[in-house]
C-alpha cells in the first residue's frame, strides 16, 4: 500500500502526494472529456433557457475544481450568473459537509438572498438536516435525499417548466407572505449543484 503526504495544490500529477494524485485524476478526467465530449440533458437545457427568459438568475455550486471548466466544455457556462467551484471553495475558506456554505456563497454571488432562492441539490447525503433551512425551497434533483430534508424530490426533469417551479414556491409559501420567481425589480435565483462528471452533468441545472 502506497502512503502519500498531503503536498500542495501546485504539485505536478507525477508527485507522490495526495494533491499530486488529485491533480493526476483531474488531468485524466479532462483528457477523457476532451476525447469523448460532454452529453447534456436537453430537457434541463430547455428549462435553463426558460428560466433565463423569465429573468431568473442561475448559479452553480460544486466542490469539483473541474466544474467551471466542464460547464464551458458543455456549452452551458453562459447560463450561470455565478459559479462557485472547488477553486473558489478553497480560496474563500468555506466549510464543507455537513454545512452548505458553498450554496449560500453562490446565492450571495448572484447576488440575492437564500430566502429568495430555490436550491437544487443533486445528492443530499452528508449534509446536516438543517443545512438548507434558510432557502426558500429545497429540491433534491436526483431522488437521493434523507427524509424531511427536501421540500421536493425530482427524478425526472423532462416536463418541468418555470410555471411548475412557481407552483412549488407558492405551495411552500401558503402559510407565509408572497414570493414570486418572476421579475419584480429584485433578484431571484435558482441554485444548483452537480458532481462535475461526464454522466452526472445530465442532471445538473
Amino acid at each position: 500500500n502506497a502512503e502519500y503526504m498531503g503536498g500542495t495544490t501546485f504539485d505536478a500529477p507525477v508527485e507522490h502526494t495526495l494533491c499530486g494524485l488529485a491533480n493526476a485524476k483531474r488531468a485524466k478526467f479532462r483528457e477523457l472529456v476532451e476525447r469523448n465530449g460532454v452529453s447534456v440533458n436537453s430537457h434541463v437545457v430547455n428549462l435553463m433557457k426558460e428560466l433565463r427568459e423569465e429573468g431568473i438568475s442561475l448559479a452553480c455550486a460544486s466542490y469539483s475544481r473541474n466544474a467551471a471548466w466542464l460547464l464551458d466544455k458543455a456549452g452551458l457556462a453562459h447560463y450561470f450568473a455565478a459559479v462557485i467551484d472547488g477553486h473558489a471553495f478553497a480560496q474563500l475558506g468555506l466549510q464543507g459537509k455537513p454545512r452548505a456554505d458553498i450554496f449560500y456563497r453562490a446565492a450571495e454571488a448572484v447576488p440575492t438572498q437564500p430566502r429568495r432562492s430555490v436550491v437544487v441539490v443533486e445528492d443530499m447525503a452528508g449534509y446536516a438536516p438543517d443545512a438548507f433551512r434558510h432557502f426558500k425551497l429545497v429540491v433534491c434533483g436526483s431522488g437521493r435525499s434523507a427524509p424531511g430534508m427536501a421540500d421536493k424530490v425530482m427524478t425526472d426533469w423532462s416536463s418541468v417548466t418555470t410555471d411548475e417551479i412557481e407552483s412549488w414556491v407558492k405551495l411552500a409559501e401558503e402559510c407565509g407572505g408572497s414570493f414570486s420567481l418572476r421579475r419584480s425589480g429584485s433578484s431571484k435565483s435558482m441554485l444548483s449543484t452537480h458532481s462535475a462528471s461526464n454522466s452526472e452533468i445530465e442532471t445538473a441545472l
